[in-house]
């Protein structure tokens, strides 16, 4: 997704890190003031569509396999996950393809998921990654987990790529 190639080109500027490692530095023992954990914005539709991923499961499947992806990042981190949605303003037409006009079958049953969780999600004003990166740019999350580069050229300061 995003420009092709781009993750090739910044590859100078990236580093093997452990998310937990950070979560736990910068979140707990850097954070002598107790202001908050770390952040991390997490684009909603990338856990979609690895969650749908075999178009045969049936809902409950599909809800099961994103509760996992979510309690796997709670029990390996210490992050405070945030998850954004893409909203109505996202185009129609991406690269001169047509996307998904309208949420995804799995979308409202995955954000009540959420809220029972306890996590906190939003939904943009037009694509996830646009908001998720002046959500970092702007210092309210600490990085964006996703795997559309973007983010990158959207302004995110800091992301972990899935």
């Amino acid at each position: 997704m995003g420009v092709k190639g781009l993750w090739t080109e910044l590859k100078a500027y990236q580093r093997e890190a452990s998310l937990t490692d950070i979560s736990i530095r910068e979140g707990f023992v850097q954070n002598v003031a107790n202001v908050r954990g770390f952040r991390v914005g997490i684009d909603a539709s990338i856990w979609i569509r690895r969650g749908t991923a075999h178009l045969d499961q049936a809902r409950n499947a599909v809800l099961a396999t994103l509760f996992i992806h979510t309690m796997r990042l709670f029990s390996m981190t210490a992050v405070i996950p945030y998850f954004v949605f893409d909203g109505p303003g996202r185009p129609d037409i991406k690269r001169q393809t047509h996307v998904r006009g309208t949420d995804h079958w799995i979308t409202k049953s995955f954000k009540a998921l959420l809220t029972i969780m306890g996590i906190a999600w939003a939904v943009a004003p037009g694509e996830a990654e646009a908001e998720l990166a002046w959500l970092c740019a702007d210092g309210w999350i600490d990085a964006v987990m996703t795997e559309d580069v973007d983010v990158a050229i959207f302004g995110a300061t800091r992301i972990f790529r899935m």
